[in-house]
């Protein structure tokens, strides 16, 4: 098949930064957007945009000269007929973009999360890609990676029991981190009871606020869900109790732990095929893309999946308050 043509809108951290930053490549090949592109020979990309001058230098100085390189994203979509766009730019500005995209005609869009701070905004959009037949995926790389399908897969299928508990982990705010959990959770149990959320004075002014959170599962099982303070902590964290044991995700790392029934104590499991990785970074978003063109399965977390995320954070602010819990 010929090459899927690709343009990136937003040249900042998670476009090509990361690969710059040596705590991040430890833990990850392909960390950025251009780098899982460069790494898949069924993608070319063709075109790239950013407001400032000094990200396109940047910019410019790891791609081919063959790139074009625009300082809008209107121009960008207006001068070029592509297959695939990223959208990488602050969060205010996914909609006006994607709305451009999909009135060009441009066959998928892979955006960055959240889709907006708006759900009904994030909400109309999501159904004007399906209206219009356009492919519309969100960056939620854990959903892309098979360890972690394969892992929920397992807590559906009860091998270790009823879920009984899961407390979570997480900094720089509700939105853009914390969302990552809700989307997990929501692969685990989607029947959502009730949820709360619970911030301080200081975040009180803030569009993404760093909050606590209690989801409530009409499986009968409830997620706490804790924001921390990114001056101090760097981390995601995610520890499920079932009726036969525990899994302890910490920085993507997993322990595995089984009750011993005779003491009802946990001890640690060094049992096989349960594991998480997420080494490949962004790799597995950009294989499960190839896939889709190829008409191959695929795992992609699609707009109506992060919609439903952006929803139970809707129903957070709604019934949020203050006073951390």
């Amino acid at each position: 098949m010929k090459k899927i043509s690709t343009g990136i809108i937003g040249l900042g951290r998670i476009t090509h930064g990361y690969e710059d930053d040596p705590h991040v490549v430890s833990r990850m090949k392909y960390p950025t957007h251009l780098s899982a592109i460069k790494a898949i020979d069924d993608f070319e990309l063709v075109a790239a945009s950013d407001e400032s001058a000094t990200a396109r230098e940047v910019f410019k100085g790891k791609v081919d000269h063959q790139v074009a390189i625009y300082s809008s994203a209107k121009k960008l979509i207006s001068s070029q007929k592509l297959d695939l766009l990223v959208v990488a730019t602050n969060t205010n500005s996914h909609i006006q973009i994607c709305d451009l995209a999909i009135d060009a005609g441009i066959k998928f869009i892979l955006c960055e999360k959240p889709i907006s701070y708006s759900y009904q905004s994030a909400k109309r959009i999501v159904d004007k890609a399906k209206k219009h037949n356009v492919g519309f995926a969100v960056n939620y790389f854990r959903g892309f990676t098979d360890s972690y399908i394969r892992l929920i897969e397992s807590i559906k299928e009860g091998k270790f029991g009823r879920v009984q508990s899961i407390n979570c982990k997480y900094t720089k705010g509700l939105y853009n981190n914390g969302s990552h959990f809700i989307n997990l959770l929501l692969k685990i149990s989607p029947d959502v009871k009730s949820a709360q959320g619970f911030f301080d004075r200081a975040a009180s002014k803030e569009t993404d606020k760093t909050m606590d959170c209690v989801i409530s599962f009409r499986d009968g099982f409830n997620a706490f869900i804790q924001g921390l303070d990114y001056k101090f902590f760097n981390l995601f964290e995610m520890d499920i109790l079932l009726e036969n044991g525990r899994i302890n995700i910490q920085n993507d790392k997993l322990n595995l732990y089984r009750v011993e029934r005779s003491s009802n104590f946990l001890t640690r499991s060094r049992q096989s095929g349960f594991f998480v990785d997420i080494s490949g970074g962004l790799l597995p978003v950009y294989k499960n893309i190839d896939n889709y063109f190829l008409g191959k399965k695929n795992n992609i977390v699609w707009g109506e999946e992060a919609l439903a995320a952006l929803k139970i954070i809707a129903l957070i602010e709604r019934n949020s308050k203050w006073g951390k819990n």
